[in-house]
């Protein structure tokens, strides 16, 4: 069978398994892809992409450009003339006139069931909005969002206990296969694609931070929707005043109570939490500055009382 000459584009965990079947295939990566280097931490120092580090590993030829569309980009691209480039993930734009360039074209891997959830964040827009199912899409590339024909479909349920983290895990080995599956299509001559449907068009735009603060006004399912596909990155969180100074806490995994009272009252000493509809009880938090806690460690290091309304400024 041939081997194709390939190039990746990434710059989340989420196009690692991807990456990792490429690079253990026969095809040939010329370069991969990934956004520049950013400062995190306290410390501000500078950390690469998981998928900078894995490429680096295998020597293979890394690109960070902040645009794709400089010219010496494009006469690179032109130069090594790949047969088909995969994108998962990776957050630039690609220039029209780059992406006639590829024999093949361009593929993606869309962790939604299109044209649900075209978009920046489909596995958090898909959690927070409390769906039953999701799935994978590969299609083809074009110049609009998320937009272009498919040529794969996998549908999957969503658990009850799923969060961003684990439905991103399970979403991301299972395009890994669906892309591998789609490259041997086209070599043998085997790949259809179809235009994706007008209807039940929807949006994932991405995650704002003004997002993540709780509002204990919305019923406990709505809030518990929100801390799954928040968690554990970046955290639905709730404003608490211990008398000195006000801090966060995520809320990293929580259940649904029956308990009622006033939104944001405690209910009791252990963080029963009212909502607007019922009421929740965080299982997993993570205090301000601190790695993520079981209840009863938070507990034991908080003087959160029976009474408190939370998120009083």
């Amino acid at each position: 069978m041939e081997n194709l000459n390939l190039v990746f584009m990434s710059s989340s965990s989420f196009g690692i398994p991807t990456l990792e079947k490429l690079l253990k295939s026969s095809h040939n990566i010329s370069a991969v892809y990934t956004q520049p280097s950013k400062k995190s931490g306290r410390g501000l120092n500078i950390n690469s992409s998981p998928i900078y580090q894995i490429a680096e590993s295998y020597k293979k030829i890394i690109r960070t450009p902040f645009n794709l569309s400089d010219e010496d980009e494009l006469l690179f691209f032109d130069k090594i003339k790949p047969d088909l480039v995969i994108v998962v993930s990776y957050g630039i734009i690609i220039p029209n006139n780059m992406l006639s360039l590829p024999k093949y074209g361009f593929m993606n891997i869309h962790p939604s069931l299109l044209p649900n959830w075209r978009g920046a964040a489909p596995i958090q827009r898909s959690l927070i909005n409390g769906d039953k199912k999701t799935g994978v899409n590969i299609i083809k590339l074009d110049d609009g969002l998320d937009t272009g024909d498919i040529c794969k479909s996998h549908e999957i349920m969503i658990n009850s206990n799923d969060n961003f983290q684990t439905l991103s895990s399970k979403l991301s080995e299972i395009g890994s296969q669906m892309i591998m599956e789609a490259i041997d299509d086209i070599l043998n001559k085997k790949i259809i694609y179809w235009r994706q449907s007008n209807e039940n068009i929807s949006y994932a735009k991405k995650i704002d931070k003004k997002e993540a603060k709780i509002s204990f006004k919305e019923p406990a399912s709505n809030i518990i929707n929100l801390i799954r596909g928040l968690s554990p990155n970046p955290g639905a969180w709730f404003l608490y005043n211990d008398l000195k100074k006000p801090f966060r806490v995520k809320i990293l995994e929580a259940k649904i109570m029956d308990n009622t009272g006033t939104p944001g009252e405690l209910l009791d000493d252990e963080l029963l939490i009212a909502c607007g509809d019922k009421s929740i009880k965080p299982l997993t938090l993570q205090r301000e500055g601190k790695k993520p806690m079981s209840l009863g460690d938070f507990l034991r290091g908080s003087r959160i009382k029976k009474g408190i309304i939370l998120n009083s400024e």
